[in-house]
């Protein structure tokens, strides 16, 4: 009798397995697509220098060659990310993005060298050297 009862144990979960194993698998989610205007990957790089900074309330870089870049920090639509004790004359690169439709500005220290402040890109100021 206990041979019977551990053969129908056997058959049953043989079946079960094969039933699970031929269970469908389902579709994955489809993951919405990014538009470029909600997200721009690449960042608009400046090189610049401090012009004036109001804590909490705005910052003006001094662009070589172009106009200067003023922020507002109270800004709802605008993320900006100031390095931490940045002081007039201090060399800066800055990144500017899209997010969201959100703009999002990188301000950090410029500690690389060798890049005049108005460069779009280390290589463009390689080339303005020669």
């Amino acid at each position: 009798m206990k041979y019977i009862y551990s053969a129908a144990l056997v058959m049953i979960l043989a079946g079960g397995a094969s039933a699970l194993a031929q269970a469908p698998v389902p579709a994955p989610v489809p993951v919405p697509a990014q538009t470029k205007s909600n997200t721009s990957r690449k960042a608009d790089v400046t090189y610049a220098r401090v012009k004036e900074v109001t804590e909490g309330q705005k910052i003006v870089l001094d662009v070589n060659n172009a106009p200067d870049k003023s922020f507002d920090l109270t800004d709802k639509d605008t993320k900006v990310t100031l390095a931490h004790e940045l002081k007039v004359g201090d060399p800066v690169k800055v990144s500017e993005r899209t997010v969201n439709g959100k703009k999002v500005v990188d301000i950090v220290h410029d500690s690389e060298g060798g890049v005049k402040h108005g460069a779009k890109t280390r290589t463009e100021e390689k080339q303005q050297k020669r």
